[in-house]
């Protein structure tokens, strides 16, 4: 039965696994939703506002529209006036033109006068002449009447082209309005509306309707779900007490039932059954609904927008006709104005035409007695003006007649497309104001829509949430079971044996109780033989009570010798009396024998100074007598050996004669034996301490130029923070410029120094120290204290003996020769380079150098905090503002 147990034990696991995984993904879902209803809420926050501003701006529209709908009285209007000023002035035309043919018969007459003027002066009369005066003067009353009609005429005809030309800008104006409405329909609000994805008048209801349904199912959702993992806990405490009953039956008798694991199974079956529609299938419904509403929103949208279409269009039409109205005036009303133009013209020389025949007229009536040539000739020279001024009247009329004739024929084909135009744009209006309440409620309603969602959204998160954990537990809780029937499967043998060693552990136990037994009777034995000690020790305390007798006796005898011993207390009392009697007296003569001592002391130095001296010169005096014996010997040898060898001498020289070998011996020079000591490749390695020590000095010298050696970042706190953020800097790259100049050298030019470890350990402190030296100058003195430290340079090239010894050098070299570093640090290098000798030295001046201008550098960063917190000047700071730091 363990066995079947345990072979279904990895389906119920799988089971819960696939439980928990649906759970998990059903918790992911429910995280996408929310994103893509918070998306949702404010897109549908943006169209809400977007539709209240559209309705405002459309309403706006539609006020401007019904303004508009003025303009379609004043167009009848202006179309009637034209027709009115274009009769009139073709009536002008024909009035124009008897003017000129009556001008002409004057002038036709006046020659004829001016022929039969002498007949005319011989046979006219004082009444004649007063006749003809009197005919001019009403013939110049006639053409003062004409011309002030004429200007009258004109003054009418500019101010109806002043009046078209206001007509034509109005109408200009609309059609701009127009186009621009158009062009907003067609530009903004049709792709707006069509990428609003939203339904106008029905959408609070649908989205209200989608959130109830959605709510209620998910309700009845989690409460199927919560119903389901309760009922599913029940049944995992029931089936937990059975496998308690098996597991207690299986320890009674080693037996376990196959019906009772069969009911076990079938309860875990039923478990994942019924926890099976715990899941998202409910969502699929809220999915099919946002789809209806998207395909319901697609539709209206496409109705509106051919709506919105067929609008623009109409207004494109009305905008092109008013176009075409307003050129047509404003070229009619140039016309007009050009025609006024030629009448005023006109009438100006017929009044001045008018005022010469009359003068000429007052002329004649007053010469009764003559009748000059001249005055005919004034008197024909006005007609001629006045027949010019006739024609450009009728030219001008003319001209007027035919723009006028043009402008009607514009305004009668034009006008009633304006006012269809109009009357087509009020209409779009109206049905686009139409939706106004309805997109407004819409919008309302979508707000609302969205806080409904936006509230939904933590209990739909906490549901799942919930589920998932729920879903969770339930999965360990089948795992941590099958691992136990696992377990309980692995260990059934183990627990048949641990019935068998659970009987053995009986017996075991039963014979244990037996030697528990003896263990206590051996225990009373025991106590037994405590009883008797205890009778021991009391007999003990008897004796103790029987000897008493014999402490008393010793007690009494102890009482006799401290009597004895109080007696030799006295005795031994006057004794020390006696001996500090005695002492005084030793004290008294120590006291004398003290103050004598130093001269004491000094008469026995002496004495023994004397002794020694003494014993010195017995010393010399033997060691003397017995070199001077020896001396004297070897004087006594030494004088035979030269008497000898000068006699030898002497006769070699005499028998030898001056040969070539003789004279080739005595030119050739002695042998010298050399012992080499060290070796120094070429000049470079022989110049190359001298040139280190100035390519470290000139880097640590371009380093501290470069590097803002006095500049801090944040709250200055103490001067010697100040100097370790820079310190921490410097001194690193110091090292690594000794470091980097061995290796270059070496790996440039072949640099092979005797001990390359000592080399480069000693191009590091040189470093740090021509370091600490530059940093102290650099922030104390600035750009002054470089150029300082370059002209020591100078100095030291030249007082380090780096090219030519001291002895060989000025007496100037020989005194600051040891008061400089590059001297320590050229000896140093050369004795690493060629091998030999000690740099000790160099090395205890390098590390003074360093630790004197390092502690310097922090008294100078001290002293420039306490001076800068202080807010007083800093000499750095000086320096810098004139460009020297």
């Amino acid at each position: 039965g363990v066995d079947e147990l345990n072979k279904n034990s990895d389906t119920l696991k799988s089971g819960a696994s696939s439980l928990e995984s649906g759970a998990n993904a059903l918790s992911a879902g429910i995280d996408t939703l929310s994103d893509g209803a918070t998306q949702y809420v404010a897109g549908a926050d943006t169209l809400a506002d977007g539709t209240t501003t559209y309705v405002a701006g459309a309403g706006k529209l539609a006020a401007g529209a019904k303004e508009l709908a003025k303009l379609e009285d004043g167009l009848t209007t202006v179309s009637n006036g034209i027709s009115q000023l274009n009769t009139g002035v073709t009536k002008g035309t024909d009035d124009s033109q008897s003017l000129i043919s009556g001008t002409q018969q004057l002038e036709n007459g006046l020659k004829a006068l001016n022929d039969k003027v002498s007949a005319l002066k011989e046979g006219t009369t004082q009444e004649s002449i007063n006749k003809l005066a009197a005919g001019l003067t009403s013939a110049k009353d006639g053409m003062d009447t004409a011309a002030a009609g004429m200007n009258s005429a004109a003054a009418g005809m500019n101010n109806a082209a002043d009046g078209i030309n206001n007509a034509a800008g109005y109408i200009t104006q609309a059609a701009g309005i127009t186009s621009q409405t158009s062009s907003s329909i067609t530009d903004s609000l049709i792709p707006a509306l069509q990428n609003a994805g939203t339904q106008f008048s029905q959408v609070g209801d649908q989205v209200s309707n989608i959130l109830t349904g959605y709510g209620q199912q998910t309700t009845e959702a989690l409460t199927d779900a919560n119903t389901k993992i309760g009922t599913a806990g029940q049944t995992m405490t029931d089936l937990a007490a059975q496998l308690q009953a098996i597991q207690a039956t299986a320890s009674e008798d080693g037996t376990i039932s196959a019906a009772a694991l069969n009911d076990v199974i079938n309860a875990l079956n039923s478990v994942a059954g019924g926890m099976t529609g715990v899941d998202g299938s409910y969502m699929s419904s809220y999915s099919d609904q946002v789809s209806q509403l998207a395909a319901g929103v697609s539709g209206q949208l496409s109705s509106t927008q051919e709506n919105l279409n067929a609008v623009a269009s109409k207004l494109n039409e009305a905008a092109s006709g008013l176009t075409q109205i307003s050129g047509g005036l404003t070229q009619g009303a140039g016309t007009l104005s050009e025609g006024a133009t030629t009448m005023t013209d006109g009438a100006n020389q017929m009044s001045a035409g008018a005022t010469t025949m009359s003068a000429g007229a007052e002329q004649l009536s007053a010469a009764t007695s003559q009748l000059p040539t001249d005055l005919i000739a004034q008197l024909s020279a006005g007609v001629t003006q006045l027949y010019q001024g006739a024609q450009a009247v009728n030219t001008g009329t003319k001209n007027v007649s035919a723009g006028l004739q043009s402008l009607e024929d514009g305004t009668v084909e034009a006008f009633p497309a304006a006012a269809a135009g109009i009357k087509a744009l009020n209409d779009g209006f109206d049905q686009l104001t139409s939706y106004d309440k309805q997109l407004n409620n819409g919008a309302k309603n979508l707000k609302t829509a969205g806080k409904q969602i936006t509230d939904a959204l933590p209990d739909i998160k906490s549901g799942a949430g919930q589920l998932a954990d729920g879903s969770k537990a339930l999965t360990d809780g089948i795992t941590t079971y099958t691992d136990g029937i696992a377990k309980l499967s692995e260990n059934s043998a183990a627990l048949t044996d641990g019935t068998k060693k659970l009987a053995t552990g009986a017996n075991a136990l039963s014979s244990g109780a037996a030697t528990l037994a003896d263990g206590t009777k051996a225990l009373a034995d025991g106590s037994g033989t405590l009883t008797t000690g205890i009778t021991t020790y009391t007999d003990g305390v008897a004796k103790l009570s029987e000897n008493s007798s014999a402490l008393t006796d010793g007690t009494k005898k102890l009482s006799t010798g401290a009597k004895t011993l109080s007696s030799g207390a006295t005795t031994l009392a006057n004794g020390t009396k006696t001996l500090a009697n005695g002492t005084s007296t030793l004290l008294s003569g120590t006291e004398k024998l003290v103050s004598n001592n130093s001269t004491l002391n000094n008469g026995a130095k002496q004495l023994a100074d004397g002794a020694a001296q003494i014993q010195s010169g017995s010393s010399q005096l033997y060691d003397g007598s017995k070199k001077l014996g020896s001396g004297m010997k070897e004087l006594k040898d030494g004088s035979k050996t030269l008497t000898t060898s000068l006699s030898d001498g002497a006769t070699t020289v005499k028998d030898n004669s001056a040969s070539d070998e003789t004279i080739k011996m005595f030119a050739t020079p002695v042998v010298s034996d050399e012992t080499k000591l060290t070796d120094v490749p070429n000049n470079g390695h022989a110049m190359a301490p001298y040139m280190m020590s100035v390519g470290l000095w000139v880097g640590a010298l371009a380093f501290c130029l470069m590097y803002p050696l006095a500049q801090y970042k944040g709250k200055l706190k103490s001067g010697f923070a100040w100097w370790a953020s820079k310190a921490s800097v410097l001194y690193p790259v110091a090292i690594l410029q000794g470091i980097c100049l061995i290796l270059l050298l070496r790996a440039f030019n072949g640099f092979t120094p005797a001990e390359m470890g000592k080399t480069v350990l000693f191009a590091c402190l040189t470093s740090m120290t021509f370091t600490s030296i530059m940093y102290f100058f650099n922030i104390t003195l600035g750009k002054v204290g470089s150029f300082l430290m370059l002209v020591f340079m100078v100095v030291q090239l030249a007082g380090s003996a780096g090219t030519y010894p001291v002895e060989v050098s000025p007496s100037f070299v020989a005194k600051i020769h040891a008061y400089v570093p590059f001297t320590y640090t050229v000896d140093a290098f050369r004795a690493t380079i060629s091998g030999g000798r000690s740099i000790t030295t160099s090395i205890i001046v390098m590390v003074a150098l360093l630790v004197i201008f390092t502690i310097l550098t922090i008294l100078q960063f001290n002293h420039m905090t306490k001076r800068k917190k202080a807010e007083k000047v800093v000499l750095f700071d000086w320096l810098e503002e004139r460009g020297l730091a």
